[in-house]
């Protein structure tokens, strides 16, 4: 029997144009674009490479903290490998989340 592979989804800068205005934050790090969006009861994660106009990354976590740290862990690992040795919490922490104030374009 053959292996089946499954192609990765790649979303465009549509899924970004669709992000209402709304409580949430966001911050760009080299060609990333950090985003934590509310969304009925829960926060929404993403994660955009603005460079190839895609959404890399999205998850869901219950609290503004979680879907923060989730966003960072996942851009230390695309941009540093699987050993940066960084701590997602504290970088979460760190830097400086701009306030969501309209609607999210990449």
């Amino acid at each position: 029997m053959a292996k089946r592979t499954i192609a990765p989804r790649q979303e465009t800068n549509d899924t970004a144009s669709q992000m209402n205005s709304g409580k949430g934050f966001w911050l760009d790090y080299e060609h990333l674009r950090l985003a934590v969006q509310s969304h009925e009861g829960h926060w929404q994660a993403f994660v955009f490479d603005r460079k190839a106009s895609l959404v890399l990354y999205r998850a869901e976590r219950n609290t503004t903290h979680g879907a923060k740290v989730a966003a960072v862990e996942f851009a230390l690992f695309h941009l540093l490998g699987p050993a940066h040795g960084q701590d997602p919490e504290e970088i979460t922490e760190r830097v400086a989340w701009r306030r969501l104030g309209r609607r999210l374009t990449q």
